[in-house]
């Protein structure tokens, strides 16, 4: 992460998998609310403690409403994780700041705006969850137009086919691997097919 990033986006699916993989291993997680009048003495008082300390601190700062000199200053040991439910508006103070960082410090996970880019979106996360488990796209097609294009959903999908197929000392999905495993969101709300 190299101590600084701003994740956002409106996938809170993949916003919170990617913040929760950004976060390093052996480290102490402090969330602070972005809209909080006191953000700036709170980090000001993360960082004091985080210079007499040998220990890695992460600080996930949510949706701040202001941009704050501290976001600059962020001590070695600590990494500071500043997250977006969205984007922030382009012509606001903090939207201007965060189109002014480098690329490689801002990650933007979002849904789609076009209705028929999610189904294909949805065929690729499928099919990259189950790796290395190999699947033909059409059964992968086949699973999206099952359970929907709720990334969640797929990969916890993904996650069960995966487990039947180590179970089975399998490499390759089938039709019979789907039947066994996908449940359908109709059949999981309670209502009947």
């Amino acid at each position: 992460m190299s101590n600084f990033l701003v994740v956002m986006g409106n996938d809170h699916f993949l916003r919170r998998r990617y913040i929760h993989k950004a976060i390093p291993k052996k480290t102490t997680v402090v969330r602070l609310d972005g809209s909080s009048p006191r953000l700036g003495d709170d980090l000001d008082g993360v960082f004091g403690q985080a210079l007499f300390s040998d220990q890695t601190v992460t600080v996930l700062v949510q949706n701040p409403k202001e941009v704050l000199p501290a976001f600059e200053g962020v001590p070695d040991n600590v990494n500071l994780l500043i997250e977006f439910d969205g984007e922030p508006r382009s012509n606001s103070k903090v939207g201007k700041w965060v189109s002014g960082l480098p690329k490689e410090k801002v990650v933007t996970l979002s849904i789609p705006e076009k209705s028929w880019d999610l189904i294909p979106r949805a065929e690729k996360f499928f099919v990259k969850e189950l790796h290395p488990l190999k699947i033909d796209s059409t059964l992968a097609s086949a699973a999206v137009a099952k359970v929907g294009t709720d990334l969640g959903v797929l990969s916890f999908e993904a996650l069960k086919l995966k487990n039947l197929l180590q179970a089975d000392s399998e490499t390759t999905v089938t039709v019979s691997h789907l039947k066994a495993t996908l449940t359908s969101l109709l059949e999981t709300s309670g209502a009947v097919v």
